[in-house]
């Protein structure tokens, strides 16, 4: 039996709760897609059971919801005004890396994002540094704060899709397990929630103010 993390929008810092449910194992032999639906179907029905108030969204591609779909890290498209294109979150936040021995690289801007996700330069150029976009340098401090900048920035610029967004409490990614990666859309996606009901969207547009809205130290000082 595995455990699948539901994360759960609260008005407080750090804005969203981690919930670990466990899920059924369905066999293996099933297609690999009707496999993660049948995941899916199981972490939800045990986590509307334990919070029936709970309106719970799965984002990835495998979300038999389309909004789910639309908001993941890899379609959802963040404007890049200098450039005057939109590009993928997930390749935003690449591009925008800097490492020890190199980067930024905005050339990722335009690919697929898989293809951004498998540059070489990615994992050969050393630790990452900081942040550079448009021209701008970023903190990597606190952890996942510019990630969670782009992502919450890019629900701001498609208000249709984050006025439905925010009808929900918890989301859901079967992809992520615990103690993987710090960031991804189903977290960005519940602090974009929190945010919202807390009056303070107007405070993530700008970095500054939205790293310190993600800051404990800076919460600890409040």
């Amino acid at each position: 039996m595995q455990q699948k993390p539901v994360f759960v929008a609260e008005e407080r810092f750090p804005y969203f709760y981690t919930v670990l449910m466990p899920i059924e194992t369905p066999q293996a032999t099933q297609e690999m897609r009707n496999l993660r639906k049948n995941k899916v179907q199981s972490l939800h029905e045990r986590f509307s059971h334990i919070y029936p108030d709970k309106k719970v969204l799965e984002v990835s591609g495998t979300s038999e919801d389309e909004l789910g779909r639309k908001i993941r890290s890899e379609i959802l498209e963040k404007k890049i005004p200098s450039l005057d294109i939109k590009a993928p979150v997930a390749n935003v936040y690449r591009g925008s890396c800097v490492f020890e021995k190199g980067g930024p690289y905005p050339e990722l801007y335009g690919l697929s994002p898989q293809k951004a996700k498998n540059d070489r330069r990615l994992k050969e150029k050393g630790s990452l540094v900081h942040y550079s976009y448009e021209d701008t340098k970023y903190t990597k401090r606190p952890r996942a704060a510019f990630y969670y900048w782009i992502y919450i920035n890019a629900l701001l610029e498609n208000r249709e899709l984050a006025e439905q967004v925010i009808k929900y409490d918890a989301f859901s990614d079967i992809s992520c397990s615990p103690g993987r990666k710090p960031f991804g859309a189903a977290r960005g996606a519940t602090i974009f929630t929190a945010l919202s009901r807390m009056g303070l969207l107007e405070q993530a547009e700008d970095f500054e103010t939205f790293r310190k809205l993600m800051s404990m130290e800076e919460q600890c000082n409040k």
